[in-house]
């Protein structure tokens, strides 16, 4: 499959692996798209902070729901880790058990599974 251009896509949906080359390709865009879409979807809907869709859907823990939420809002290890105050390995370990729920295996699709499930 070569290179996707969104420009290109006319008005169709892309499909995952679209997504995930796209979202590749520019990652730095990716994450600060993300972080808005985060702050717009908690101002359409506020009471969505203090949801716990993640949890019951996934089973994950209260730590692993953090974790996915500041993952969505493109957070990287390191300021995962700094803004629940642990480890790095900690966050990794804890990204492994929610790519494993998730049944995927890397960060980019699990956000955008995760972004799908909002």
């Amino acid at each position: 499959m070569g290179p996707v251009n969104p420009e290109e896509v006319a008005g169709g949906d892309l499909t995952m692996e679209q997504l995930i080359q796209l979202a590749r390709a520019h990652q730095d865009l990716v994450q600060e798209l993300l972080g808005q879409l985060s702050d717009k979807w908690y101002t359409i809907r506020p009471d969505a902070a203090g949801e716990d869709d993640y949890v019951v859907r996934w089973k994950f823990t209260a730590r692993e729901d953090s974790v996915a939420r500041l993952l969505v809002e493109g957070f990287s290890n390191r300021r995962i880790a700094r803004r629940l105050g642990i480890s790095e390995r900690t966050v990794k370990n804890h990204l492994q058990s929610i790519f494993h729920k998730l049944g995927v295996g890397d960060r980019t699709r699990a956000v955008i599974k995760l972004i799908r499930h909002m």
